[in-house]
Order: structure tokens, then C-alpha cells, then sequence
């Protein structure tokens, strides 16, 4: 996980999550915590 989403386990809020700076990070909000998902792929 990298460090920049590691440091926003913290609980967010949505608002909040929509304006954090995750750019080029394939992330989701799942119950308030910023989940790194698996790296999109062509395959």
C-alpha cells in the first residue's frame, strides 16, 4: 500500500473523500476508509 493512502486510513467523509488529493491512485471509499485497490490492467 503506499504511503500517501496508508495515511488516510483515518475515517473520511465523503465530501472529504471526493476532495482528497488520491490523483493516480486506484482507490475506493468503502464505510469511510480509503480502500487501494488491485492496478487497472488491459488484460
Amino acid at each position: 500500500m503506499s504511503d500517501s493512502v496508508a495515511q488516510t486510513r483515518a475515517k473520511l467523509t465523503f465530501e472529504e473523500f471526493l476532495a482528497w488529493d488520491g490523483e493516480n491512485q486506484h482507490v475506493e471509499w468503502v464505510d469511510g476508509e480509503v480502500v487501494e485497490m488491485a492496478p487497472v490492467s488491459l488484460r
